[in-house]
């Protein structure tokens, strides 16, 4: 695995629960302690072999920003989840300054490997859902109406349409 690869698979993993500027923030960390320890002299696989798992760093990392500063969850200090995740763009790898934005996407300027998903347009669905489950209750109660008048309503549909029989017969 190399830098780019490494940082490609943090930035999935915590691009998922963390706020982009959070993300932004991790990228840049790691991205600048890597190249810190190639300067030094060391090898990149041995820098990134030292560093593990991306996923297993992104997930202290979400687990630590949920915990907040005192480490107990669901206090004051914990940093907030309510922006959207996953949309700002994607992290240059080949430079720290150089944060793409959703500007850029228009521009056509995109050189990350960030996603630009945003979550929160499939929220706009929920109409649709709801109206899909409305029609689903009334069809089961509907069906569950018949299949409980089914053993009356068979025999009583036979004696009607042998009495319907008998009165064509004697029209005749």
């Amino acid at each position: 695995m190399n830098k780019r690869e490494f940082l490609s698979k943090l930035e999935e993993a915590l691009g998922y629960e963390l706020p982009p500027r959070a993300v932004t923030e991790n990228l840049r960390y790691y991205s600048s302690y890597i190249d810190a320890e190639i300067q030094k002299g060391r090898p990149a696989a041995e820098v990134l072999e030292e560093l593990g798992d991306p996923r297993l760093i992104a997930r202290t990392i979400i687990e630590a920003a949920k915990s907040g500063a005192d480490g107990i969850p669901g206090t004051a200090d914990d940093l907030e989840f309510h922006e959207t995740p996953y949309s700002a763009g994607g992290y240059d790898y080949d430079s720290d300054t150089d944060y793409k934005t959703e500007d850029s996407y228009s521009k056509g300027e995109h050189t990350g490997f960030g996603g630009n998903i945003n979550i929160h347009t499939y929220t706009g669905c929920m109409p649709c859902l709801l109206g899909i489950l409305a029609a689903m209750f009334i069809f089961s109660a509907i069906m569950g109406l018949l299949s409980f008048f089914a053993p009356v309503l068979a025999p009583v549909a036979v004696v009607i349409l042998i009495f319907w029989l008998l009165g064509k017969a004697d029209s005749k």
